[in-house]
C-alpha cells in the first residue's frame, strides 16, 4: 500500500468508527432499558411471591424461574452481550487505525 491508499483506508476506518459509535449509543440505551425492565419485573415478582408466603430463603430462586422474570433477565443479558460486542468492535477499529497511522508515518518519513 502506498501513502495515498493508507490515507484512504484511514478515512474509511474513521467513517466506520463514527457509525459504530452511533450504534454504540443505541446499544447502551438498550442495555440500560433492559436492566430497568428486569429490575422492575424482578421486584414485582418478589413482592408477589412474598405475599403468597414463599419463604425468603428460596424466594430468589423461585422468582428467577418465573417466565416473566426469566424473559427480562434474558433480554438484559442479550443487551449486555450486544453492548460489549459493539465496544470490542470499536476497539478493534481503533487498533486498526493505529496500525494504519504507524504505516502512514513510516511511509512519509522514509524519504
Amino acid at each position: 500500500m502506498n501513502g495515498q491508499d493508507l490515507v484512504i483506508r484511514m478515512r474509511d476506518l474513521q467513517l466506520r468508527l463514527d457509525a459504530c459509535l452511533a450504534e454504540f449509543g443505541k446499544w447502551g440505551k438498550d442495555r440500560a432499558k433492559a436492566e430497568y425492565d428486569y429490575k422492575i419485573e424482578n421486584a414485582a415478582e418478589i413482592l408477589k411471591q412474598r405475599t403468597n408466603g414463599i419463604p425468603v430463603t428460596i424466594l430468589s430462586d423461585v422468582v428467577k424461574g418465573q417466565k416473566g422474570v426469566a424473559e427480562k433477565r434474558l433480554n438484559r443479558d442479550v443487551a449486555d452481550v450486544m453492548y460489549n460486542a459493539a465496544r470490542e468492535h470499536i476497539n478493534a477499529i481503533k487498533l486498526e487505525m493505529r496500525v494504519i497511522q504507524d504505516q502512514i508515518e513510516r511511509e512519509w518519513n522514509k524519504a
